[in-house]
């Protein structure tokens, strides 16, 4: 058995199965941690402050999307430390003095690099090269003009970082996360749950609930394309003409699903298929592997195909991607290559892996994306307290 194989047996043994029946009490060590680096640590920085006010009490007669800025604030300042931190330390990742590096350092890399597509993943990964397995949990900033109910310019990142693990480990830890922070939820935000199915989306407990009754089906990115195509071939689904009039193209289409977007192999998955297979072909969660790696970051490990890359994202239903994750290509050579072909240049990221690294993935999952999921909200406007997307940063 080799080294990385050695590694991941390791973790899975000393994985502690989570109960979260029980409340998440911290130690000693982590309540002088949240002492220092908690509330009060936040609300002293500028740029986050906002995330942690309190609203003094709930309107019922408010519109259901306002109360969830409340429901958003008080998970996030009062249980999203134990939401996150609970599980990661449970699974032994390093996050605490990560989350403190990164705000007094990394952000500002990220933001002087937007060319570069990098998020805090990838300066994660210098932590992750030394401590074996981290997370970070903070602001990510997107530059491109997205202007959709799904779409923030600001918006929040769980971000874990791991060593020793192969593709199969890092779906599995994802999919175990996204299932803990929602049976949290269910058992801790009982109330919230119940006010948003009953005022806002009846199926949203049940659907929640159903999340967590079975594993995720998964399938390779070659079989979701073959799976649309069919779906087109059996008359269920017609991808838009513009060509053809409207009131024939109308005509035609009486009765399908309407694509805007046409499906062939290599191209990008757009919202609309995520949700057509979330919602009418598998009807639950979905994981979907291997990429083209054209359509996909530089950094992501190439598969044995040599077509695709591990790479790996987890569409859920209404929404469609929620985590989106990859290994990490750990061959000095094959990632300046790839760095070089794509006109690249990040001294620093090449130089983890300059004199030797080890296998290596990770994954993004967006917060405001998980309180869309859990409280059944469908623009993620309104799952923020003050949302910042293109042309609009009024505090």
């Amino acid at each position: 058995m080799n080294r990385a194989k050695m590694n991941i047996e390791k973790l899975r043994s000393e994985m502690k199965p989570l109960d979260v029946s029980q409340p998440y009490i911290p130690s000693a060590d982590e309540e002088a941690y949240l002492a220092f680096y908690g509330i009060d640590f936040q609300q002293s920085l500028a740029h986050v402050r906002q995330y942690f006010g309190h609203l003094p009490s709930i309107d019922l007669s408010a519109k259901p999307q306002r109360i969830a800025c409340h429901y958003f604030e008080n998970i996030n300042a009062a249980r999203t430390c134990f939401i996150v931190h609970g599980y990661m330390d449970h699974t032994g990742l390093y996050g605490k003095l990560i989350n403190y590096l990164l705000h007094r350092g990394c952000s500002v890399v990220m933001m002087d690099m937007p060319g570069h597509g990098l998020s805090s993943g990838e300066p994660g990964e210098t932590y992750a090269t030394g401590l074996g397995d981290i997370y970070t949990f903070g602001p990510t900033f997107r530059a491109e003009n997205s202007n959709t109910t799904r779409h923030l310019s600001e918006f929040w990142m769980i971000e874990p970082e791991m060593c020793f693990i192969e593709m199969k480990d890092l779906i599995d830890i994802s999919e175990d996360y996204l299932k803990y922070c929602i049976s949290y939820c269910l058992e801790k935000c009982g109330d919230e749950i119940d006010f948003f199915t009953s005022k806002y989306r009846e199926s949203l407990k049940l659907d929640l609930e159903q999340i967590l009754d079975k594993p995720f089906s998964r399938m390779t990115y070659t079989e979701v394309i073959d799976k649309l195509l069919q779906e087109i071939s059996e008359g269920n689904v017609i991808v838009r003409d513009a060509v053809l009039e409207p009131k024939k193209f109308k005509k035609v289409a009486k009765g399908k699903h309407i694509f805007e977007e046409p499906i062939y192999w290599g191209c990008d998955l757009s919202s609309e298929h995520e949700k057509y297979m979330t919602d009418k072909v598998i009807k639950g969660p979905l994981v979907v592997t291997n990429y083209p790696k054209e359509i996909k970051s530089f950094y992501m490990k190439d598969d044995i195909d040599g077509k695709t890359v591990l790479a790996m994202d987890i569409l859920v239903p209404n929404i469609g991607e929620l985590i989106g994750g990859s290994m990490r290509e750990d061959d000095y050579g094959i990632l300046k290559s790839k760095m070089e072909s794509r006109a690249v240049s990040i001294d620093w990221y090449l130089d983890i892996r300059k004199y030797g690294s080890v296998l290596h993935g990770g994954f993004g999952l967006g917060f405001e994306w998980l309180i869309m999921l859990i409280t059944g909200i469908y623009n993620i406007k309104d799952v923020i307290p003050f949302p910042r997307y293109p042309k609009h940063c009024d505090c």
